[in-house]
């Protein structure tokens, strides 16, 4: 039997990358129900964390990075991508509770608000139903950002979206173009960059335009690929073991540089390079992120160390943490404004924080031991590459850490 393959540290970035969305929606909530005026007004504990941006950009870096791996170490093995086995194993993964949480949104929270009379937002879902059911039905929630109506509870799917195309796409083109993967991930690259330069200069033209091909530019641009292909292109780089390339992103000035521009990054107003930079900064935080996963799961001498047993569990909770967190804030919203419990002082931010994070974890905790679980044991069956931790507690298989 094959070993795993396990890029230690993984797991704690998946957690914290959850954590900090969850920090930041809690703070944006407060704002959308009138206990601060504005996101960026009142006592926010998002300002000194990572931006809820930058923790969807290293999600998405983390994908294309794993992914990405473990299909070339597929192609060393068997000599062949198997397609079949990667679209099962991604519907095993993520359909199963994305489906779940999105018949949450449609049909359960829409009927607590109305039941609770809170501050009128069933009008979200009720409007253009059908219309919104059927984008997320087909993984096209991020659409819905551009037709301006996001269903309660569940704005948040849009990056399932993006993710679920990348998968789509991805193994197909490391299958046809496996000699040349190199050249493909720069291309997406370039294609993302020739998109978003046309964005950034297309909207900001006071001509007239036909509003179809606005849509179709604005459309085109919620798929934000240059994040996974960031991370596919250091996954290429360790996995070929580029040593000119590898020398300088292991220099210990490259090491501390990093750690100092991503805190820089976090607690100067939120995102330097996506404040100062907008659109072109994702490329910037895609590749400092790409950086930083490769630096912690690969090279001993980094001075992060993210290594632990309560983050390996906490990492696998991290999916379920994502996609139920959004509903846990709205029912702990209406709970608090039931009660009067709704002003900006620091008692009332520490108890919301709080109370959310743990509720989270706990239905994260529960949902991943009793409902994702079976899947994942499926799942497994379809693994040519077995990665990360075993599934079942009485498997004989023995992780093995890559290091630099």
């Amino acid at each position: 039997m094959k070993s795993r393959i396990y890029f230690p540290g993984l797991d704690a970035l998946r957690f914290f990358a959850a954590l900090f969305v969850v920090i930041n929606h809690t703070d944006q909530f407060k704002a959308l129900f009138g206990i601060i005026e504005s996101y960026e007004a009142g006592m926010t504990l998002s300002r000194f964390i990572m931006s809820g941006h930058d923790a969807v950009v290293l999600f998405f870096v983390l994908s294309g990075f794993l992914i990405t791996y473990l299909l070339l170490v597929e192609i060393e093995r068997t000599d062949n991508v198997s397609i079949r086995d990667f679209y099962i194993r991604r519907t095993l993964r993520i359909w199963p509770l994305y489906y779940f949480v999105m018949l949450i949104g449609f049909f359960l929270v829409p009927v607590v608000i109305k039941l609770t009379n809170f501050d009128g937002y069933y009008v979200s879902v009720s409007l253009n139903f059908w219309r919104k059911f059927l984008l997320y039905l087909f993984f096209l929630p991020n659409i819905t950002l551009v037709l301006g109506y996001m269903p309660v509870g569940i704005s948040h799917l849009w990056t399932i979206g993006v993710e679920e195309y990348f998968y789509l796409l991805w193994p197909q083109l490391i299958k046809r173009v496996r000699k040349n993967i190199l050249p493909a991930i720069f291309g997406i690259l370039i294609v993302r960059l020739g998109l978003i330069t046309l964005f950034f200069f297309w909207f900001r033209q006071d001509v007239f335009r036909p509003g179809w091909l606005d849509f179709l530019i604005l459309a085109a641009n919620q798929f934000t690929f240059e994040a996974m292909a960031m991370g596919g292109l250091l996954a290429y780089v360790y996995y070929h073991q580029k040593e000119r390339i590898l020398r300088i992103l292991y220099h210990p000035i490259m090491a501390y540089s990093l750690v100092i521009l991503l805190a820089l990054n976090m607690v100067v107003e939120s995102t330097i390079f996506n404040h100062h930079i907008p659109f072109f900064g994702s490329f910037i935080v895609a590749g400092l992120y790409a950086t930083l996963i490769l630096n912690i799961s690969t090279n001993p001498g980094f001075p992060l160390k993210l290594e632990h047993p309560a983050f390996s569990h906490l990492g696998k909770l991290s999916y379920g943490i994502y996609m139920y967190h959004v509903v846990v804030i709205y029912f702990v919203m209406i709970a608090f404004d039931m009660r009067g419990f709704r002003n900006d002082t620091l008692l009332f931010n520490v108890i919301l924080h709080t109370v959310v994070i743990v509720i989270t974890l706990i239905v994260s905790h529960y949902s991943y031991r009793y409902f994702e679980k079976p899947f994942l044991r499926l799942k497994e069956r379809f693994a040519v590459v077995k990665s990360g931790h075993a599934i079942s507690d009485k498997t004989q298989d023995t992780p093995v850490t890559i290091k630099g």
